[in-house]
């Protein structure tokens, strides 16, 4: 009986004396300053928590419990921790559940209009609270639009087109959801309850409560820390290590554009050898049926008639693989695996809209170019001057 009716009476070792005339006639004017019992208060909000875990004002209860009852961190409910605050939350202030059966077990009467009992209006409920309809639409809808964190919880009520995502701490989901993206069009209400209350554990996370959040994901240049960087671990928080950050990008930036110069050394490493096997298999130039005189120089085809040269491009080497050819396609896969990683890192760290991260990237490529860029230079020169000296 008691588990199926946690208020009454007899379940809470109340007298009933407890359930006073007020309860029932509150227009008295003798019920002024009566006082619902904090047992009975108390056993009702837990009869709708039991019945209903996941409602807006539930999630308030339960953190106040964990701290004993003590105030949580509201700068619009000071009261609302106190158990009948909690009723008047899901009560009146939370759409479609004022005909729980913990609402109208005594609140719903005693709260009426015309009531008397000055309970009812000194303790308010915490108005600026999504309710629970709110909060479970509109995690819905982010969760529909794009996966993130915390969606997982909810995820397989809404594919059942449940009406409520069953997870207990809805609008803690919500709330953390706009706090990692609180620019989404889901948001408007968070930010008017954190606006109205900015001290509410919903709007920080804060050591305070069981909850914690993850920075805030802006898609436009901000220097805002902590926030994302490639991975969910990296999270730059104090000065240090962002520019420990910085420096990691920086180095990270340098050594791709080491890897550019590598891959051309390759690329001129393979036509030196292509050049020099052409000129093993044919020190002489051969005539074309044209009289064309053509030379190969690893894959490069050069036509000279009267004294004037052309280049034509061609890759006729590769048609007949050999060891040799093998090897050189396996370096540049590795090449092309390493430096298109590397590239792919580095566009997402840009894409973390962070000035800082931002910065240390191009600087990374402006060192990186005078550092290598002359190298490069060289390779290529070096190539152009072997390819027209075969050709002559």
């Amino acid at each position: 009986m008691c588990s199926a009716y946690p208020g009454l009476y007899l379940c809470n070792n109340v007298s009933i004396a407890a359930y006073s005339d007020c309860m029932f006639n509150p227009t008295s004017s003798s019920c002024m300053n009566y006082q619902y019992p904090t047992a009975l208060a108390t056993s009702d909000v837990i009869s709708l928590c039991t019945a209903m875990p996941y409602m807006s004002g539930c999630t308030i209860f339960r953190n106040c419990n964990s701290s004993g009852f003590s105030a949580i961190d509201s700068s619009t409910d000071l009261n609302a921790c106190n158990p009948f605050d909690i009723m008047t939350t899901i009560c009146t202030l939370d759409t479609g559940m004022r005909m729980m059966g913990g609402c109208r077990r005594a609140y719903n009467t005693m709260c009426a209009a015309g009531t008397m009992i000055k309970e009812c209006s000194n303790y308010t409920g915490m108005a600026v609270l999504p309710t629970t309809t709110q909060a479970n639409s509109l995690s819905k809808s982010i969760c529909t639009e794009m996966t993130m964190d915390g969606c997982s919880y909810c995820d397989s009520d809404w594919a059942a087109n449940k009406t409520f995502c069953s997870y207990n701490d809805l609008v803690v989901l919500y709330s953390y959801l706009c706090y990692s993206m609180p620019d989404m069009t889901q948001c408007p209400t968070w930010k008017a309850m954190c606006a109205a209350d900015p001290t509410l554990f919903l709007c920080t996370f804060s050591s305070n409560s069981s909850y914690t959040a993850g920075p805030a994901m802006m898609m436009y240049f901000n220097t805002q820390t902590p926030f994302y960087l490639l991975w969910k671990t990296w999270t730059p928080k104090t000065p240090g290590k962002l520019c420990g950050a910085f420096f990691a990008m920086f180095f990270l930036t340098l050594f791709y554009e080491f890897c550019q110069l590598v891959k051309a050394n390759l690329e001129a490493y393979e036509k030196r050898i292509l050049a020099s096997i052409r000129r093993q298999k044919d020190p002489n130039s051969v005539s074309n049926p044209k009289g064309v005189v053509v030379a190969e120089v690893g894959g490069c085809e050069s036509r000279a008639s009267n004294g004037n040269t052309e280049s034509v491009n061609t890759q006729t080497f590769g048609l007949h693989p050999t060891l040799f050819t093998i090897m050189l396609d396996i370096a540049r896969m590795i090449m092309a695996f390493i430096t298109s990683g590397i590239g792919y890192l580095l566009m997402l760290g840009v894409m973390c809209f962070n000035v800082t991260i931002f910065f240390s990237v191009i600087t990374g490529f402006g060192i990186g170019a005078v550092l290598f860029g002359r190298l490069k230079m060289r390779i290529g020169s070096d190539a152009c001057s072997l390819s027209e000296a075969m050709c002559h």
